[in-house]
């Protein structure tokens, strides 16, 4: 009997609990039930899921010893899984006066304290674990748990500084100290227990997850899109690919997180939170159409929500649906829950859609409330300036550059204003000032370069253009201001290539005259003669390019037609002396001299 016992002790401990069950079995019917060989039949059962039946084994142990322990545990962790929790209790209690040091039996009483939520027994309970000594990591790790619940964060780090203490190379508990840590707004320490959590396991999402959760708690968006995509990679949890989501639109990596939340309403297609966030990934990405689409959605079924019509309002804007944008905004405004911003943006789209006395009465409503609202009197100073009243215009740019002397647009209006007053050296000490700011959009350095050339400062122009060009590649003014510089430069070759892109990407007249100019300088009269015809089409008695097509036909030698449009300027303009003196140079060429 022993050598058997010892036989189904080794085959439970390697978990062949079906061949350890007909063993025992087999035992059984040939030496009747005892104690022993019922409480390893019930352990098989428990193992292989048969509770049923395990809860009979060890029910009749109890019948021959009421104070088994062991029987006594496996009763009451059946019932706590069928939800006798009451019951499962007074039984784990009994086990622990019979046996003190059942750690299990302590664990279970652990739980059922965490998940009544009875902090005070729990207390009382640690105070017993600690007197008597009982080294479990697990058991400390369910009272942290209740700490953290309790937002009582540093018991709860307390209590999980004692399980990493017992098990330093348990990864686990290093990331629930770190979650203890981060709960009570210690990032930094709880990053340094995450990280080291993945020194010892490589491959836990888990680590890289709340990696991912720490450094998005500190903004820092691009490490925590590349740490919450490793744990999505390692584990397909919803939980994983939503935080991943969502770090994806915060880091700016739109279409990333187009797809992230597209895959995620796959599985959630009523989660309206989702569908926000994919809207907002579609905005960031300039994909307007599909941001409306989804924001007008939601506020169809949530036609109260002020957020979803406010950001419908700015999504209009953006796409140039003026008066769709005004009628939202105005909306907010006449139900009363407008702010002075809402208001400004408002005036802006009145301004837009050149109601200018409508955008002036809001913009100085706006200053009735708050004197110091800056971008208002900015506003306000445009508005002025493009009804010609200049000293209006400058007392409001003053005004919003004395409230916000670094804020990149009043600077450039202001700047704006002095060039259009041909005070270019003013205009250059705002737009150098500008410039020390990073990232200023293309239009701005536009009108930097447009200074400057105003000033005869070409190298420094075209510097300015040289940057704007490497940001937007095919910024039309920005093609063309460039080549102007290289044209005036004699650099034909350059003016060429930049004008020949800008009149493909827009053939209007101005572009076309350049080029056409370019095209003759570099002795490519067939093609300069073409643009000139097409300019003269638009603009039909131009002189300069009528005498431009002359000018032409005389360098092809084609003199008839270069007198038939010398012929055309004086009937505008009889006494033009170029026109008069290059056709005696025809004239004479025609009669041999």
């Amino acid at each position: 009997m022993t050598m058997d016992i010892s036989k189904i002790t080794l085959l439970v401990d390697n978990k062949e609990y079906e061949k350890a069950k007909t063993h025992i079995n087999k035992l059984i019917s040939k030496n009747g039930k005892t104690k022993e060989l019922l409480k390893y039949l019930g352990l098989c059962n428990i193992n292989l899921g048969l509770q049923e039946e395990a809860l009979k084994n060890f029910e009749d142990v109890i019948e021959e010893d009421k104070e088994d322990a062991l029987s006594l545990y496996y009763i009451a962790m059946i019932n706590l899984d069928r939800g006798n929790i009451d019951y499962a209790e007074k039984l784990l209690k009994k086990v622990v006066k019979l046996r003190e040091n059942y750690t299990d039996a302590y664990r279970s009483l652990a739980i059922i304290y965490f998940k009544q939520n009875r902090v005070n027994e729990l207390l009382k309970l640690n105070e017993t674990i600690e007197k008597l000594n009982i080294q479990d990591a697990q058991i400390y790790d369910v009272f942290a748990a209740c700490m953290i619940v309790n937002c009582r964060f540093d018991l709860a780090q307390n209590f999980l500084k004692k399980s990493v203490e017992i098990e330093p190379d348990n990864p686990k508990y290093y990331i629930r100290l770190g979650i203890a840590y981060f709960s009570s707004g210690k990032i930094d320490d709880s990053l340094a227990l995450y990280k080291k959590a993945l020194k010892l396991d490589k491959n836990s999402a888990e680590a890289y997850y709340n990696i991912g959760l720490a450094y998005f708690a500190t903004e820092d968006f691009a490490a925590a899109y590349k740490n919450l995509k490793k744990a999505y990679k390692l584990d397909k949890k919803d939980e994983f690919l939503s935080a991943y989501a969502l770090a994806a639109l915060k880091g700016c990596f739109y279409k990333e997180a187009i797809e992230l939340y597209k895959k995620l309403l796959e599985t959630n297609p009523d989660k309206e939170n989702y569908q926000y966030n994919l809207a907002c990934a579609y905005e960031g990405d300039n994909q307007l159409d599909n941001a409306i689409e989804i924001v007008g959605k939601l506020f169809t079924l949530n036609i109260n929500s002020i957020q979803l019509k406010l950001h419908l309002a700015a999504l209009y804007s953006k796409r140039g649906i003026i008066e769709g944008a005004k009628s939202l905004y105005f909306d907010v405004i006449d139900s009363g829950f407008a702010d002075e911003n809402i208001m400004y943006e408002y005036a802006v789209l009145c301004a837009k859609a050149n109601e200018t006395d409508r955008a002036e009465q809001f913009l100085k409503k706006i200053l009735e409330t708050n004197p110091n609202f800056s971008m208002a009197y900015k506003d306000l100073g445009i508005i002025y300036l493009t009804r010609r009243f200049f000293d209006q215009a400058f007392e409001n740019f003053k005004k919003a550059y004395k409230l916000a002397p670094d804020n990149i647009y009043i600077i450039f209006e202001f700047g704006n204003y002095y060039h259009l007053m041909s005070d270019f050296e003013n205009a250059k000490k705002m737009y150098n000032k500008l410039l020390k700011n990073d990232d200023i959009p293309v239009y701005m350095l536009i009108c930097v370069a447009t200074n400057y050339i105003s000033m005869n400062m070409l190298k420094k122009a075209k510097n300015i253009l040289l940057q704007a060009i490497k940001i937007e590649p095919q910024n039309i003014e920005v093609l063309y201001n460039l080549a102007q510089i290289y044209f005036i430069e004699k650099n034909y070759y350059n003016a060429r290539q930049l004008l020949e892109d800008a009149y493909n990407l827009a053939p209007n007249t101005e572009i076309g005259n350049l080029l056409a100019k370019v095209c003759m300088e570099m002795g490519d009269y067939n093609q300069a003669y073409g643009l000139f015809h097409l300019v003269n089409l638009v603009i039909p008695k131009n002189i300069s390019i009528l005498m431009s097509l002359a000018e032409c036909k005389y360098r092809q030698k084609e003199y008839k037609t270069a007198k038939e449009h010398i012929e055309s300027v004086l009937n505008l303009l009889p006494e033009y002396e170029d026109a008069i003196e290059l056709l005696k140079k025809i004239e004479d060429i025609e009669r041999g001299k």
